[in-house]
């Protein structure tokens, strides 16, 4: 007897949320056309007035609202003019809707029809690097990674989806946002080969996100002790002398003498 009796309490609460003002006018002022974002409320809003105050923010029966392809979500009265569906879950797969409002259960009134657009989940930029964990200790770094998606994401999401690997082994990072949008990784400390390159794979898995497809890329950590590269030669004129500027890929070592380690043809006498 109580549980019918709190079936009936729950129903009458959602079904007087549906009675409408005797004398409001059904004129529809907006609808949620166009493209939307995958978490925008899809909104239906009267010019004038059609509910209590008492009666927003309560949740109606979700029949009230049909879609094509079919969305799961709830309706509510978001203020007294309009009547809103929440989506159980963001919208990420790009498509077009059809929607339609019927309210002939409870009002002699024609369905409103509207339609929309979802542009889908999308990765808009990846980007990696290392970082010294300390200023003055080559051997530890940190790998930070900043992604942006074209739609928000929560993070738990996100991180479902989301794997660093160093050489095959999964990375432990701290994952911060500011917008949900743009993301960005701290990996715990990387040790640095003295004579061996070591590489992260960064993978983004499709399925939680509703990605096309997965995302790999790799990151290289030079040897702390490799061989040098020549990045970039430059030449600047000092009145009748040239200096040659001589850019590497990474800092020289202050104690190490590299007299001897350049050649030039013809034999000139020069200083580093």
């Amino acid at each position: 007897m109580v549980g019918l009796l709190l079936i009936f309490m729950l129903w009458s609460e959602q079904d007087s949320a549906m009675v409408i003002n005797a004398d409001a006018n059904l004129e529809v002022s907006h609808v949620t056309t166009g493209v939307i974002g995958a978490d925008t409320l899809i909104a239906v809003r009267y010019t004038d007035e059609q509910i209590d105050l008492a009666h927003t923010l309560k949740e109606l029966p979700a029949q009230v609202f049909r879609f094509t392809p079919e969305i799961e979500g709830k309706a509510y009265w978001e203020d007294t003019r309009t009547l809103v569906f929440e989506p159980a879950h963001p919208l990420y797969e790009q498509r077009a809707y059809h929607a339609v409002l019927d309210y002939s259960p409870y009002l002699d009134t024609e369905p409103v029809e509207f339609s929309f657009e979802t542009l889908g989940q999308r990765l808009l930029n990846i980007g990696g690097h290392f970082e010294l964990s300390h200023p003055t200790d080559q051997g530890n770094t940190n790998f930070s990674c900043t992604i942006t998606f074209s739609e928000a994401l929560e993070p738990e999401l996100l991180r479902s989806a989301l794997k660093l690997e160093l050489e095959g082994e999964e990375l432990s990072y701290e994952l911060l946002t500011t917008d949900k949008r743009t993301f960005t990784t701290k990996s715990s400390d990387i040790t640095r080969d003295a004579f061996r390159d070591r590489t992260i794979q960064v993978r983004i898995a499709p399925g939680p996100i509703t990605l096309e497809h997965a995302i790999e890329t790799e990151y290289v950590l030079a040897a702390s002790e490799g061989p040098l590269k020549v990045v970039r030669i430059e030449e600047e004129k000092v009145s009748e002398f040239s200096q040659l500027r001589i850019i590497f890929n990474d800092k020289l070592n202050a104690t190490k003498d590299y007299t001897g380690y350049m050649s030039l043809s013809p034999t000139m006498k020069y200083a580093t």
